[in-house]
């Protein structure tokens, strides 16, 4: 019904790339060449690996949301909310409460609250980064509607 796969920014790829690929030129410099593009190609490699392995999985399916590795049932979903960039970065942000009661999703853009209906589950409320708030906010309402 919905998917939408979250990425790192690539400005950070370049930049830890950068980082790792100047301590190979560090490690060259003070002992051997080769050892040296060794471990600036074994470390931009794990660099690479993690940035790719850091993205997050954003799913509506017809049984429940699924973010990364969690899941929450349609079952358990109350309220939906669409944020906006602004509103999004101060709920995360200066207006996030500091009880830790809500599980979060940050990335640049927009997002959505979900409320978690879910009595045994520590977090109340699900904060989800999303480039399409509003379609994501849709496509939750659309599958609790079509059960």
């Amino acid at each position: 019904m919905y998917f939408e796969k979250r990425r790192q920014p690539l400005w950070m790829l370049a930049l830890s790339l950068l980082m790792t690929s100047s301590f190979g030129i560090a490690v060259s410099a003070a002992t051997t060449s080769a050892l040296g593009w060794a471990i600036g190609i074994a470390s931009s490699a794990g660099v690479a690996g993690f940035w790719w392995r850091a993205s997050a999985h954003i799913r509506v399916t017809d049984l429940e949301i699924v973010v990364g590795a969690m899941h929450l049932p349609l079952d358990f979903v109350g309220e939906v909310h669409a944020l906006e960039a602004t509103e999004f970065a101060r709920r995360i942000g200066r207006d996030a409460r500091g009880d830790d009661a809500y599980s979060l999703l940050a990335r640049a853009g927009g997002g959505i609250v979900v409320h978690n209906l879910d009595v045994s589950d520590p977090f109340k409320q699900w904060v989800i980064g999303s480039r399409a708030p509003f379609a994501l906010e849709n496509a939750i309402i659309e599958a609790k509607q079509s059960r």
